[in-house]
């Protein structure tokens, strides 16, 4: 055999026989002590866990009483959005209730054990000592006894990793009025500890009732959206137009009552009052009538201003989500005309497509319009929101909301005129004069420039806003509803 051959069979067998003492070590390799409980008192309770910006995932389960079945809320993060895991997969926008339930589980630590099961006990016994702590399973359809379940709780990653997943259960005899001492086990593993799940004080906003760990371990979607439609101040409003115009959906027409456009002065802070430059009426053959505006005596502030608060903190009750063609629409990817042609109708929710608006009865395009009437809101950025109200649902209304670039802001900006020299002038006055026009080109290119800018700022602003608003019919409480939607009895006094 050649030295080149020899070389080769020396390298393969040495090669095969790492591979087999690597297989013998991974085989038998030590295992690293385990913590015994007792040891694990002081610590975290789930090492892991050290960073909320890891999360991916979000699950909560509990039972209620005379429930048999447990409720179940799961959250999903994609791309920095949390969302709720359902058909709706509303996004989950509340971060005080984020913060309320994974803030104190990141510092959770051990109090101490609640006795150890020895290696002996048997399935029934481990049972009855969970249910005495009350942290049975409560996605365990098999147990009936759901007082004694307990709430489960899983932080997860975007994988299949768990960074925390525990069971909490009732209170220890040592918990007080200041200290939440509850039970608490680790899913998947026997052993019961007690751990402090007290919130402290600096993880509420200012003013904001306290809540408990526990009642934050809420399965109801509702606390996990951020409930604010608008998400405006009332001192960013600048104009306030109501046109009370309810539609009758089934007839295929309104009943006119009038528009009025109501302006707020946001310097004027103190008075909060509001000035009526000119209002439309309807006379008796159903047209639009303008009417020169009220007097600062006629005008009910007091109501008016109900209404601009209202708006400010418009508190959704419920959300169901739209079609993908409307949706469409209110993201002006398509026309609602050619919404109309795919047969689709609102008529359930209470609104549908007029054939024209009757603010605008020269135009020639359709308009949505509902039960309720309409309102729009002119913001100081230079966004319209518009808001349609359709039919009522138990104690609440449905809601449409989308935005628009003002209309008024679309005219051009005013521009200062130059002035011409003469055949008469001197030549130092036709120079000042050149001057004085040369500052007026610089000065109109700046007005054009803010125009433009204003203009693409607010339309970037509508795009994003339109993306949240078009999904969803909001549903909103009906006494909102109605301090919003103002009749001329309400604006005048």
């Amino acid at each position: 055999m050649s030295d080149s051959r020899k070389e080769i069979v020396k390298s393969l067998i040495l090669g095969c026989l790492a591979i087999v003492l690597l297989g013998l070590w991974l085989t038998f390799k030590p295992s690293p002590p385990e913590v015994r409980p007792e040891n694990k008192v002081g610590l975290k309770l789930f090492p892991s866990f050290e960073n909320p910006a890891i999360l991916g995932r979000i699950t909560i389960v509990k039972r209620f009483e005379g429930q048999d079945r447990p409720r179940t809320i799961r959250l999903q993060e994609h791309g920095g959005t949390w969302s709720i895991v359902s058909s709706l997969s509303f996004p989950a926008g509340n971060a005080d209730q984020m913060a309320r339930v994974v803030t104190p589980l990141l510092r959770l630590s051990v109090l101490g054990v609640r006795d150890k099961l020895g290696n002996d006990a048997d399935v029934r016994k481990t049972i009855a000592f969970h249910a005495e702590c009350g942290v049975l399973d409560p996605g365990d359809e098999t147990v009936s006894d759901g007082e004694n379940t307990g709430i489960r709780v899983t932080l997860g990653g975007h994988s299949d990793e768990v960074y925390a997943d525990a069971v909490i259960g009732r209170r220890v005899e040592e918990s007080s009025a200041a200290r939440d001492v509850r039970y608490v086990r680790v899913f998947g593993d026997e052993t019961v500890y007690t751990a402090d799940f007290s919130v402290k004080s600096d993880e509420h906003a200012q003013g904001e009732e306290q809540t408990s760990f526990v009642d934050s371990l809420s399965v109801d979607p509702l606390d996990w959206m951020n409930r604010d439609v608008l998400r405006i101040s009332r001192w960013d409003i600048r104009t306030l137009g109501i046109h009370d115009y309810p539609y009758d959906v089934k007839a295929k027409q309104g009943t006119c009552r009038g528009y009025f456009v109501l302006k707020q002065d946001p310097t004027n802070s103190t008075q909060r009052a509001w000035s009526c430059d000119h209002y439309q009426e309807v006379d008796k053959n159903g047209k639009y009538i303008a009417r020169p505006g009220l007097k600062p005596e006629e005008i009910d502030n007091e109501r008016i201003n109900t209404a601009a608060d209202t708006l400010a903190h418009l508190q959704l009750t419920a959300v169901e989500r739209k079609s993908d063609e409307l949706v469409a629409v209110l993201r002006h990817e398509q026309s609602l005309r050619q919404w109309m042609q795919t047969g689709q109708t609102l008529a359930s929710f209470g609104f549908a497509a007029a054939e024209y608006d009757v603010l605008h009865p020269q135009g020639t395009e359709p308009c949505l319009a509902g039960e309720g009437g309409q309102c729009y809101l002119t913001m100081k950025d230079g966004v319209q929101l518009v808001l349609v109200f359709g039919a009522k649902k138990d104690a609440s209304r449905y809601l449409l909301v989308w935005a628009r670039v003002d209309p008024d802001a679309s005219k051009e900006p005013t521009l200062l005129k130059k002035r011409e020299a003469t055949t008469k002038m001197s030549v130092a006055e036709k120079n000042k004069i050149d001057e004085e026009n040369k500052r007026t080109d610089s000065e109109n290119a700046i007005r054009k420039s803010e125009y433009e800018l204003a203009r693409s700022e607010a339309a970037k602003r509508v795009a994003v806003l339109n993306d949240r608003f078009a999904p969803w019919f909001y549903l909103v409480a009906e006494d909102q509803a109605k301090n919003i939607m103002l009749h001329k009895s309400d604006i005048v006094k």
